[in-house]
Order: C-alpha cells, then structure tokens, then sequence
C-alpha cells in the first residue's frame, strides 16, 4: 500500500493504470445511486482510519478496511477506494500520482475479492426464494402485526411470520411442498391462500412430480369475453386493489430508500468533516 513515485518500473506502472481503470469502470456500472452515499462513508472511513498508525516494533500498522468495502460495495469498492487514496495522495503525500493505478488495484482488488468470497459463503437460498405476500381489509386497510401461521396441507407447522406496517410479509420456504398461510384478523376476519408445490419447488429450483387429475376432475374452461360486463362490484374493488398493490409498494420502497440515504448521507458528511478536521490538525503540528 502507498507505494511512492519512482518505485516502480514503467510498464508495471502503466500496467497498474490500465487495470486500475477497468476496475472503476466496472465499480461505476455496479454502482447504483441508492449505493453512492454508503460509496462515500466506505471511502471517508477509509481515508481517516488509514492515517492513523499504530507502531509495532521498528514499523508501523494501519486499518483500511478495504475487506468491509468490497463486502458492502463489491466492484463499487474500486471508485470509492480510488477516490480516498487520490486525496490522500494529493493532501498527504501518500503514495504518489503516478503510482495511483497500482495502489488502487493493489488495494481495492483483494476488496472485490472479499467481497465475492464472503457473499458465496453467506449466501442463503437462491434469490427470489421467498414468498411475498400481502393481507388487508375489503376497505383497503392493510392487516398490520399479524402473526401469519404457515402449514402444509396436513397441518404440519412450516413457519411463521408477522406482518409489517405495510401489511406485507415475507416467507423463505424450505421444502417443495404446498404452502398454506392462514392470519386470524380478529372480530371474524380471517386470511387464508395456498401456494402450490408446483410453485414452491420453482421457487426453490427443485422439481415436483406432477399430480395426474383424479378421474373425477373438471378441466377449468376459459371465461368468455363477455363475461366481463356481469362483473360485481366487488371483484372490481378486488382488481382495483390487485393493480394498486404494486404502486403502493413502490411508494413504500422509495421513502424506505430517501431515508436510507438520509442517514448514510449524514454520516458521510460526518466522516468527512472528521478527515478534513484530522487533516488541519496534522498541518498545524508539521508546520510546528
């Protein structure tokens, strides 16, 4: 780390600006705007926390917590990392300008390396494995905090969830079979839909042998178009309600994200206010 000018011959350096740049590129386009104020705390925290050293015998040790930014940022780490040792570089001296390729590919490489091993090893079920559901009223009120009771057709208990302010809950099934969630409202109102094994096990990636239809069975025939006009009132609402669902959801989902940002901002202009108090200090005692 913080490698100086005239360390290095001119094709590693050439070398290290070439992969640095294709490391920043590739971080930009796995940089989403809900990421950038996380990008800027990750890249203060490491500007001040790699100025402080702590000696061990004739050297000296410092954190940059580069693992934790390619655990939070992966390939996103490369452009925040870059922009803390660009300024340390132009502040401090660390390291040196033509030497920035290779300090930040020597640095935010082993990040993204982290990151993608670490991921693997936490990962859980395979994503969109969960159930998303949502419980309300017929006047469009959502059941807030209810305890939803999960069971497969025989009564074998499989989970349970509570739902959130929304309404809406989430379930990670474990085995490919049928799913029954069942919520008592309370004053009479009680909540209850099946999800098929057939639908689990896609869920899961894991293959279901179709049922053959007893003897007895009635193929479902298709509703004619005409059909539409004799629609009561209440299936409207019903529909109503089915496309509505996923705009409250979005309007849900972007406050969630403002106030994220809010608070990761804050603490960005923490951070750095904190680096540029740190960085005054030190000036004031060289130039003592």
């Amino acid at each position: 780390m913080h490698i100086v000018d005239g360390a290095l011959s001119g094709p590693v350096v050439i070398g290290g600006a070439v992969l640095a740049v294709a490391g920043i590129a590739q971080g930009l386009r796995h940089l989403p705007v809900e990421k950038i104020p996380a990008a800027g705390v990750l890249s203060a925290t490491f500007f001040v926390a790699s100025l402080v050293h702590v000696p061990i015998g004739p050297s000296s040790v410092h954190l940059i917590l580069n693992g934790l930014a390619g655990l939070v940022l992966g390939w996103a780490a490369f452009p925040a990392l870059f922009a803390g040792l660009l300024l340390q570089a132009v502040f401090f001296g660390f390291g040196g300008v033509t030497v920035l390729g290779v300090n930040t590919f020597d640095i935010a490489a082993p990040a993204v390396l982290v990151g993608i091993l670490c991921r693997r090893g936490l990962a859980g079920p395979p994503a969109g494995a969960a159930i998303e559901g949502e419980i309300g009223f017929s006047d469009g009120d959502m059941a807030a905090n209810h305890r939803v009771a999960v069971t497969d057709p025989e009564g074998r208990p499989l989970g349970e969830v509570v739902t959130n302010a929304a309404g809406a809950f989430t379930f990670t099934p474990a085995e490919p079979v049928a799913h029954i969630f069942h919520a008592n409202l309370g004053a009479g109102h009680v909540a209850e839909v099946t999800m098929p094994a057939e639908a689990v096990a896609a869920l899961l990636g894991k293959a279901t042998p179709a049922t053959p239809p007893g003897p007895g069975a009635i193929p479902l025939a298709a509703t004619p178009a005409g059909a539409a006009a004799g629609v009561s009132r209440d299936e409207i609402a019903a529909m109503l309600r089915d496309e509505l669902r996923p705009r409250r959801q979005e309007i849900s989902a972007y406050k969630e994200k403002n106030d994220l940002q809010t608070i990761l901002g804050g603490l960005g202009w923490i951070a750095g206010l904190f680096g540029l108090g740190f960085y005054l200090a030190a000036r004031r005692r060289m130039a003592g």
